[in-house]
């Protein structure tokens, strides 16, 4: 799944487990992509990883739609 609703529900789940409140993530009454890029434009550890997990399942999915299509060619 991707998508902001996803990004916001996996930052909820991350930050139960983040049992030591090291994120300061966990000051924020309402998690949005926004707040989630600022905290980890600041060096928050657990929104660059939140960040690096949803880039992970973009870059899956943009190889599946690339297998799928068979493209010879990719332009970025």
């Amino acid at each position: 799944q991707v998508g902001i609703q996803h990004l916001i529900n996996y930052t909820k789940e991350r930050l139960l487990q983040d049992k030591g409140i090291t994120s300061s993530l966990h000051e924020e009454e309402e998690l949005s992509p926004k707040v989630i890029r600022d905290h980890a434009a600041k060096g928050d550890a657990l929104a660059l990883d939140i960040f690096r997990h949803i880039g992970k399942v973009l870059g899956e999915g943009a190889v599946n739609i690339i297998r799928v299509v068979d493209v010879d060619t990719i332009l970025l």
